[in-house]
């Protein structure tokens, strides 16, 4: 499991949890990629691993709105499949896919986390569109799908290792859990640094 510290509010304290967004890319040529995020993102795109291809943007923030906006309109110009996942001090994990710019599919561990008086449904995992996220590769059933994402709720498990479990399951980039802005303009990369690229937004 990826454990990074000193570069969120908690500076030294090892009990202090992931914050991390990213999104991967499928089957969308690397270059085309980066190409497509070149002068408008500022981000960090990783190697391409089984078709998949992960990066992680300035732009798309812990804010939620700011996912719809960015990953959807990502997958509408590149016409394809991509996956954004949100780990909110692994307390929280979200799982958004978007499908040529509609999105088709949700999961939110706890969508009242942030609620000032949140009701008890609120307080309990979302899913929908497992049967997307289970598409993604053959051999894959919805059933395993909310197995894993159950575990989370069930046994308190860590937002990071629910997200391992579910790289490991759907064929994602491994690198892609743990890896984030902030950790890696910080120079830390949960793989080689060396095979990383980055493009920078181009602002009047």
């Amino acid at each position: 499991m990826v454990i990074h510290t000193g570069l969120q509010s908690g500076v030294g304290d090892a009990s202090v949890g992931n914050f991390y967004v990213n999104t991967s890319v499928k089957d969308v040529n690397h270059d085309d990629l980066f190409a497509y995020l070149k002068g408008k993102h500022d981000a960090f795109v990783g190697p391409e691993v089984g078709g998949w291809s992960c990066y992680t943007d300035l732009e798309v923030t812990q804010d939620p709105g700011t996912i719809a906006l960015h990953v959807g309109r990502l997958s509408e110009h590149l016409q394809a499949i991509a996956i954004c996942v949100l780990n909110h001090d692994d307390d929280i994990l979200s799982i958004d896919t978007f499908h040529n710019g509609s999105q088709v599919s949700e999961y939110n561990s706890c969508p009242g986390y942030f609620d000032a008086n949140p009701s008890e449904e609120r307080l309990k995992p979302r899913l929908s569109g497992a049967e997307v996220l289970a598409g993604l590769k053959p051999g894959v059933s919805q059933t395993q799908i909310r197995e894993i994402l159950a575990i989370q709720a069930e046994q308190n498990a860590f937002a990071i290792e629910t997200h391992e479990a579910i790289v490991h399951l759907l064929g994602l980039p491994d690198y892609s859990v743990g890896f984030g802005y902030d950790y890696a303009a910080a120079g830390e990369f949960p793989t080689n640094g060396a095979l990383m690229r980055r493009t920078f937004s181009i602002r009047a």
